[in-house]
């Protein structure tokens, strides 16, 4: 037998199966299983170097519902694509996400309804070079924590089930892309009992709901990378780990008396990654495993670009890890802010991050990105408390775990009332539900002033220079293809700051 290389090293590992959340959907078809026989026969005729670095394109397909509700946020989506990297570092493979997140707001796909596979797949076909994963609020049913589908190339995961510590359904599924069978293939809805099956298994033949008629796989079987899974370096399992259906477990509760139909005592690997099995203290690939999937890779990248089960290469994305989170400047815990509506986030800047994701706790529930070691915010409230937590972002995600700062908010405001050459100030109308509005402004001298628009996110729409006069001043401004949604208006003069909040529907 093959050395085993231990991918990933997880301690208090929960799977998503061993909580309660069900098995893989991926269906094993006879296409899906002629195309593992071919990556096996060319793994075993080519020297495959599965330390050497190939680069896989993800496409993240976040879905919400019709209202934009329900998404999963940026940071768990990093998160699991370097816990993902972690898993399959020793196979070579090095994930990154392709381009932004795509964000898809479709109540038949969030629910996985109707024709919801037809239309990922109609989204999948945007970026054919790309791995497709998808991540709706369901899949199938409840019960099924994600599935590969052969038929349309893509990965679906579903949300409750996409951030797990151990990453046991995004990782599982991934190696169903690169066309991995089960171990216990074929016995994925009636698993070993003693009871049904005796001590001794003499059936020849199986079939699930996920495969067509398998024969069963003995020990040392000198046809094994055409029965069974495959992989020779995986022995015959039965379901073990499916412990009658009842749960999952990271033992094979039968060890060490179930024989093969030849009499040979079956020694099991109960923690591979592509199991059903759970509360393992580390999940693995085998060897064997791990060079069919480079072989799939190789037949992937050879294939003509559109065609079906094609993946792009020749990118190489910045791999440099992100190991240390950014250091907080302002505010700092506990510190009280001089102004509500003018609150700056700082930070220093971390070495590899290409971008920064901030998040704001506490009495408001805000996310932003920036490319900046700033941020300004202007949509808290006087004199309460929030939390700020910021982690670096690129391209293969973080495996980060940032700590929120809690601060309060005084109750200075940047208003009219800072300037004491204004008498009035406003905005009319407010709310705008035209492409214009009037800045109507009193002053008691002339002054020079800047106007920035800016929207929930602290980004500039809209800036000018402007003239104010002394006396009565109606300032039309002109608004090209802004969005509806909450903004703030700045003008900033010598004497002070004026800032009105603005509601454009």
């Amino acid at each position: 037998m093959k050395n085993i290389y231990i991918l990933l090293i997880c301690l208090f590992c929960f799977s998503t199966l061993s909580s309660g959340q069900s098995w893989c959907g991926t269906d094993h078809t006879e296409e899906f299983m002629a195309q593992l026989t071919k990556n096996v026969k060319y793994a075993n005729t080519h020297p495959l170097k599965l330390n050497e670095k190939r680069y896989i394109p993800l496409k993240v397909h976040s879905i919400g519902d019709s209202n934009g509700n329900g998404h999963t946020p940026l940071d768990i989506i990093l998160t699991q694509i370097c816990r993902m990297n972690e898993q399959y570092k020793d196979i070579g493979f090095v994930f990154y996400l392709d381009g932004d997140v795509d964000y898809v707001d479709d109540t038949s796909i969030f629910e996985h309804q109707g024709n919801a596979q037809a239309k990922m797949s109609g989204l999948a076909n945007n970026y054919p070079s790309s791995m497709n994963l998808f991540i709706p609020n369901r899949t199938f049913s409840d019960q099924t924590a994600g599935y590969y589908s052969p038929q349309f190339d893509i990965l679906v995961v579903q949300k409750s089930s996409f951030p797990e510590l151990d990453n046991a359904t995004l990782g599982h599924e991934a190696a169903h892309f690169f066309t991995i069978s089960h171990p216990h293939y074929g016995w994925e809805d009636e698993p070993y009992t003693p009871e049904q099956y005796g001590e001794t298994v003499m059936i020849t033949t199986i079939q699930s709901s996920q495969s067509p008629v398998v024969e069963v796989e003995t020990m040392n079987d000198p046809r094994c990378d055409e029965v069974g899974d495959r992989i020779c370096d995986t022995p015959p399992d039965y379901g073990f780990t499916q412990n009658g259906g009842g749960s999952f477990v990271c033992n094979n509760p039968w060890a060490g008396f179930v024989r093969d139909r030849n009499g040979v005592l079956i020694e099991s690997i109960s923690n591979l990654i592509m199991g059903y099995n759970g509360n393992c203290q580390e999940i693995i690939f085998t060897e064997g495993q791990g060079e069919a999937m480079v072989a799939d890779y190789i037949d992937r990248t050879n294939l003509p670009n559109g065609a079906m089960r094609f993946l792009g290469s020749g990118y190489t994305p910045d791999t440099m890890a992100l190991t240390e989170l950014p250091v907080m400047i302002h505010p700092l815990a506990f510190e009280t802010t001089d102004y509500f509506d003018s609150v700056v986030l700082q930070w220093d800047p971390v070495e590899g991050a290409q971008g920064y994701y901030i998040k704001i706790g506490g009495s408001a529930n805000l996310t932003f990105e920036t490319t900046d070691t700033e941020l300004e915010l202007t949509e808290l409230e006087p004199g309460l408390s929030y939390s700020w937590s910021i982690i670096p972002m690129n391209e293969i995600g973080h495996c980060l775990t940032p700590t929120p700062v809690l601060f309060f908010t005084g109750t200075g405001s940047t208003s009219v009332i800072d300037v004491d050459a204004v008498d009035q100030f406003s905005v009319q109308p407010n709310p705008v539900r035209a492409q214009s509005f009037n800045v109507s402004i009193s002053s008691k001298e002339s002054l020079y002033a800047n106007m920035n628009l800016l929207n929930i996110a602290g980004q500039s729409v809209l800036n000018q220079n402007l003239s104010i006069n002394a006396g009565d001043n109606l300032i039309p401004v002109q608004l090209d293809n802004i969005q509806t949604g909450v903004y703030h208006l700045y003008i900033r003069t010598t004497k002070g700051i004026l800032t009105e909040k603005i509601i454009i529907e």
